[in-house]
């Protein structure tokens, strides 16, 4: 799975969304009409170079980080369930 942003976190970042190419996003039993773009991101200190996709609008109510192309990039991910409020500490 890619990561999935909302549109207007790349018009924040001052990416240009012209630059990427049209991607049918399915996730959370829907489909959203979105941009694949190479991106950097920084997570933890590391700059990551990852795909991404933006979409007008993310059902879920928050965007999501793709297994394949971020997670698998560190040695160890821990998922901290134990609090209320959401956690993910990584570990590399």
């Amino acid at each position: 799975m890619r990561p999935f942003f909302l549109k207007s976190h790349a018009e924040d970042a001052g990416l240009d969304l012209a630059k990427g190419e049209p991607y049918n996003a399915i996730f959370g039993g829907s489909i959203e009409r979105g941009v694949l773009l190479d991106v950097y991101v920084e997570i933890a200190g590391r700059r990551l170079h990852i795909e991404a996709v933006f979409v007008d609008d993310i059902r879920l109510g928050y965007a999501l980080l793709g297994r394949r192309t971020v997670f698998n990039q560190f040695n160890e991910v821990a998922f901290i369930e134990r609090i209320k409020s959401p956690c993910v500490e990584l570990r590399d």
